[in-house]
């Protein structure tokens, strides 16, 4: 009699205070989904960001290798093909590096410094070149990235 009473005791105190309610469970439920949501989303952010960071390393460097193939050309042939100056340069060309396509786009133009005077006072306005290295990738991660030289003749301007 004593064990009945007392399992009716345990039976009455669990019905009041120990299960859960369906709307208990529910929004126990919707709590840790939307937790659950929120990592994910962090997750695939953060994933972006490395991918976008590592291509974006990439597309730098390739600036870079331009940049200094650039500086170690002769002046004369420092220009874009079928551009003004013209010169052995490609003005648009495609590298792939790790399974991403990366389109390079020089730029190069000539710059009157005001140091000697400004056209028409400056009879040879070509004092320098500048370039310019554009790298763009497309894509989910895509973005783009740009280096800038100025290069300068040897010795004093002159009309060649």
């Amino acid at each position: 009699m004593r064990k009945l009473a007392e399992n009716k005791k345990i039976a009455d105190s669990l019905g009041k205070h120990g299960a859960f309610t369906l709307v208990e469970i529910l929004i126990g439920t919707a709590l840790l989904a939307i937790v659950l949501v929120g990592l994910y989303g962090a997750f695939q952010f953060s994933l972006k960001i490395v991918a976008q960071s590592g291509a974006r390393v990439v597309a730098v460097a390739i600036a870079n290798q331009k940049i200094e193939e650039i500086r170690n050309m002769p002046y004369k042939d420092i220009g874009t093909v079928g551009g003004i100056p013209a010169g052995t340069i490609p003005e648009t060309e495609t590298i792939t590096r790790n399974h991403i396509d990366f389109t390079v786009k020089t730029t190069v133009l000539y710059v009157d410094d005001p140091f000697d005077g400004v056209a028409p006072d400056d009879t040879l306005p070509a004092d320098y070149k500048r370039t310019r290295v554009k790298v763009t990738w497309r894509g989910y991660f895509g973005g783009e990235a740009a280096l800038i030289t100025d290069v300068a003749p040897q010795g004093v301007e002159t009309e060649a």
